[in-house]
């Protein structure tokens, strides 16, 4: 777990877990209202990729928080590759889903806000799969 002890990896779970606030920030206003003026298929549509981005970036930051816990001598090494391999996949299918949906689609249905919030994910994303790209060549 060698990257999980550098600053690269603050920076990725900090900017993660910002990223997380922001969009339970952008589920509380859907859930006051902040949608009401919007068409009904384009606030579905909203809601739901609103509904992608929270599982993406909650799947990120628990990937994160198990390569924190593995470095810090919390985790064995079996119990570590079980969980990784699972939320990676899952984490995968997520960000694949919101890409095609949202990013691929220009996002016309998405508020700017959430639009940002969605590139930011996808490259959070590819930042943490490089991560351990590099991690797993390291222990090659």
């Amino acid at each position: 777990m060698h990257w999980a002890s550098t600053h690269l990896f603050d920076q990725t779970f900090d900017e993660t877990l910002a990223l997380l606030e922001e969009t339970r920030h952008h589920v509380d206003m859907v859930a006051h209202g902040g949608l009401d003026s919007v068409p009904q298929d384009q606030m579905l549509r909203t809601v739901r990729d609103l509904s992608y981005l929270t599982s993406q970036v909650t799947g990120m930051m628990s990937l994160l928080m198990l390569y924190r816990s593995a470095a810090n001598g919390e985790l064995d090494d079996s119990g570590f590759q079980a969980c990784v391999s699972t939320l990676g996949q899952e984490l995968e299918q997520t960000g694949q889903t919101l890409v095609q949906d949202c990013l691929t689609s220009g996002g016309d249905h998405l508020p700017p806000t959430l639009l940002t919030l969605v590139e930011r994910g996808d490259r959070l994303r590819h930042r943490i799969y490089s991560l351990q790209g590099m991690e797993q060549a390291i222990h090659s």
